[in-house]
């Protein structure tokens, strides 16, 4: 992404903001009402393009455009199969398999229903169905943080494993 040098990044422009606030706080609260005007007027940056949906294991990626409207969060409810590591071939071979859903980020200990509870310890599968604009396009994922091990499949080919999966 190109920038000229006039126009300041983003974050340069918070980090400076948030180190006037702490000076400001030195003053009157008219000062950091002020400051705090400033620093929301300069976060925002005129509309955005709304963030598509990611709803029962799907998400439609097919009027994104990542140069313009940037990343996607994989924010949301994802597939869930507990107790069992299914790989792609098992979703092809059998129709019957039913998913529950569970949000992610999020860890399956903390789900409260009334149907079901999962342990603390185990093993699940977990789905995400993406559409995406160009299927022949290189796409790529930042992984922020796996606490577990896990392996991860795209269009059937597996591509990433951390840890050693097992049940």
């Amino acid at each position: 992404m190109d920038r000229s040098k006039s126009e300041p990044f983003i974050g340069e422009i918070v980090n400076s903001l948030v180190l006037l606030i702490f000076y400001a706080m030195k003053y009157t609260p008219v000062h950091f009402i002020i400051l705090l005007t400033l620093l929301v007027t300069a976060s925002c940056s005129g509309p955005q393009k709304n963030r598509p949906e990611l709803e029962n294991g799907f998400l439609n990626l097919s009027d994104w455009d990542f140069a313009a409207d940037g990343l996607v969060d994989l924010n949301g409810s994802w597939e869930f199969y507990w107790d069992t590591l299914l790989e792609p071939e098992d979703f092809d071979l059998n129709d019957s398999l039913t998913a529950d859903y569970i949000n992610v980020p999020g860890g399956w200990a903390t789900l409260d229903s009334e149907e079901k509870s999962y342990t603390e310890f185990g093993c699940a599968t977990y789905r995400l169905r993406i559409k995406v604009p160009d299927k022949h396009a290189d796409y790529g994922f930042i992984f922020m943080s796996i606490f577990t091990s896990a392996r991860m499949w795209v269009n059937g080919s597996f591509c990433f494993e951390n840890g050693k999966v097992a049940t």
